[in-house]
């Protein structure tokens, strides 16, 4: 499944433009998106502060860390097998 996102709550079918689920929860701008490496989860970064981990396949979420004290800029997997999910922020 390819998916277009926008403004980090949003996903579209990128074929068939049909949204596939919006991602309520974050009350800032969705500065970056990565999907983990085995395709079953979706971590987003904001400018909110906090990092949201999300399962891709219900759209539900999993987790919410909190604590950073700036805007969180990128976020993405590891592709090892020890790191969950690394996450930035600047």
């Amino acid at each position: 499944m390819d998916c277009l996102w926008l403004m980090g709550h949003f996903g579209w079918d990128a074929a068939t433009g049909k949204e596939l689920n919006v991602l309520n929860g974050h009350t800032g701008s969705v500065n970056s998106v990565a999907f983990s490496n085995d395709g079953t989860q979706i971590v987003s970064g904001s400018w909110d502060d906090l990092v949201w981990v999300w399962d891709a396949l219900m759209g539900k979420e999993l987790n919410v860390l909190n604590g950073h004290t700036g805007h969180v800029n990128s976020v993405a997997f590891s592709n090892d097998r020890y790191t969950d999910c690394l996450w930035l922020m600047g």
